[in-house]
């Protein structure tokens, strides 16, 4: 049986933050069936990246939203990015927990390595 309760939601609309993630799977049923959602930011933090993950409470709660979301608007309507929605390859909340703690880490990095010559990358990473 389908154990998978984290899902990655593909092009999603650019502003979209948490808490707008969050809006729109409530607003589409979802309130109180998922429990993390992680939306990863361009540096300037002014955008996404154009997907979140989202971890739910049950399996049957992320087969619903593969059903629900995948093929409509995610965001502000824009012809050209139509969600698509599928299993992360890695699931559950240790993964969410790492990728909310791990992006933040991620991003003071690459502001602190802007500027460093490719032989000095690796101690940024």
């Amino acid at each position: 049986a389908n154990q998978r309760t984290t899902l990655m939601l593909q092009r999603i609309s650019y502003e979209l933050d948490e808490a707008g993630v969050r809006a729109i799977l409530d607003a589409r049923g979802f309130a109180g069936k998922y429990n993390a959602v992680y939306v990863p930011e361009k540096s300037s933090k002014r955008a996404n990246l154009g997907y979140a993950f989202v971890n739910f409470e049950g399996p049957d709660f992320a087969a619903l939203c593969i059903s629900t979301c995948s093929g409509t608007h995610f965001g502000r309507a824009d012809p050209s990015r139509i969600c698509l929605v599928a299993y992360s390859r890695a699931q559950g909340l240790a993964f969410m927990s790492q990728r909310i703690v791990g992006g933040a880490r991620r991003s003071q990095r690459a502001a602190m390595c802007r500027g460093h010559t490719e032989s000095h990358q690796d101690r940024c990473l």
